[in-house]
């Protein structure tokens, strides 16, 4: 008897030891996580972009119902090349043709040199800048969003194959993670809710799952055998703006350019023959006087009616003062001497009936290399509105001086 109760209690043992085990596995690794957590990690308000959640040292805010975004985040997410000056406290932003300009707390914006009157101004708060982002959305072919019953900005680009799912059955939940261990951060009411409510906009896809966001902007995580994917589109691509005409092209397809040295006096026309083959000649015209941007100007527009019957194209040329790199660095890095440059430049060209500019700068730092693409960038959609082509004389650096490293 003694033998078999001992026996009877081994195998109660083994049968608690292996129901144990059995259940630390399913509960280790088999047990879905059904603690909920919260979606997003504040309170405030969010932002969303396509499909990540942007926490930024200074959150977005809405002020008098508009949306401003830092240009921290503006700079990651939309416009890389979005400028910054601190010393006047204008914005800068550039595309192929367009130029705007915004100065913190002023309710008009200038776009191509035109006034545009902005609801709310661009803000300058604690050493941030805000714009308002709204003003920029067709620029930045972005669509955007505000949720203000959750406290979330959505943002998504234009242009992109959208991959859309529903869910399927009531087991579907998003998660934190790529996995059932992580907590849920959102369910889906299949009841009282619309359909519309429930679709999902998929992001990434995994052996397993899905990275996905809700219609209320929060991104998590959902197996992929608890929804279908319904659809895939692309947004529209809207049609280009129309230019005033077409960017000017050599009919062999190169450019044969010839510079024409003009510091002193005119030459002898009537000296000069046809140059066979010869495209563009780009006269030294005009010259930054100074830190402000004043320009010298020797433009003749005798020489540019001898060119056009010629059949030359006439790209006057712009340097700076080669022997002044400071003056030349403080021009650069100031946007209202790049725009009186770059205003003088567009009446110049205009006055004298000229095809191009041609730009010219030596003996810059390396350290400006930005400010130097910045006043092309800002001077280039101004120029071809105005029918005009902008090109740029590049030296490449041979490391023995520091004319040209700035290339």
């Amino acid at each position: 008897m003694k033998k078999a109760a001992l026996i009877t209690l081994i195998i109660i043992l083994l049968i608690g030891v292996s129901a144990g085990t059995a259940y630390s596995i399913y509960y280790f690794y088999y047990k879905p996580n059904d603690n909920m957590a919260a979606a997003f990690e504040t309170d405030g308000l969010n932002l969303v972009v396509a499909g990540e959640i942007v926490y930024a040292k200074n959150p977005p805010q809405i002020i008098d119902q508009e949306i401003l975004l830092s240009i921290e985040v503006v700079k990651k997410y939309f416009d890389r090349n979005i400028y910054w000056d601190d010393n006047l406290k204008k914005v800068t932003i550039t595309t192929k043709n367009k130029l705007i300009r915004m100065k913190t707390n002023e309710l008009e914006a200038m776009v191509n040199n035109k006034p545009v009157d902005l609801n709310i101004p661009a803000i300058e708060e604690n050493g941030e800048v805000f714009i308002p982002i709204e003003f920029l959305g067709d620029l930045y072919n972005i669509d955007i969003n505000y949720l203000k019953e959750q406290n979330v900005i959505i943002i998504d680009y234009r242009n992109r194959m959208i991959q859309i799912a529903e869910p399927i059955d009531e087991k579907a939940v998003i998660r934190k993670g790529c996995s059932i261990k992580f907590p849920i951060i959102g369910k889906f009411d299949f009841e009282n809710s619309e359909d519309e409510e429930n679709i999902l906009r998929i992001f990434e896809e995994y052996d397993k799952w899905y990275k996905v966001r809700t219609s209320n902007g929060v991104i998590g995580y959902i197996e992929k055998k608890h929804v279908k994917v319904k659809w895939l589109t692309v947004n529209l691509i809207p049609p280009e703006e129309e230019r005033r005409e077409e960017p000017w092209k050599p009919d062999n397809g190169k450019i044969n350019l010839v510079w024409e040295m003009m510091y002193s006096r005119r030459p002898d026309l009537d000296k000069i023959g046809k140059i066979e083959g010869l495209d563009v000649i780009s006269p030294t015209w005009f010259q930054v006087k100074d830190d402000q941007g004043d320009l010298i100007n020797r433009a003749d527009s005798t020489y540019v009616e001898w060119a056009h019957k010629n059949g030359y194209k006439v790209w006057a040329l712009i340097s700076n003062d080669f022997q002044d790199i400071k003056a030349t660095s403080r021009f650069l890095n100031n946007t209202d001497a790049r725009d009186n440059a770059i205003r003088q430049l567009l009446i110049y060209s205009s006055l004298y009936k000229l095809d191009g500019i041609n730009i010219d700068f030596e003996n810059v730092y390396k350290e400006d290399k930005d400010a130097l693409t910045q006043f092309v960038r800002e001077l280039t959609p101004l120029s071809k509105e105005e029918g005009l082509v902008v090109s740029i004389d590049v030296t490449i650096p041979d490391g023995s001086d520091t004319w040209s490293k700035c290339y």
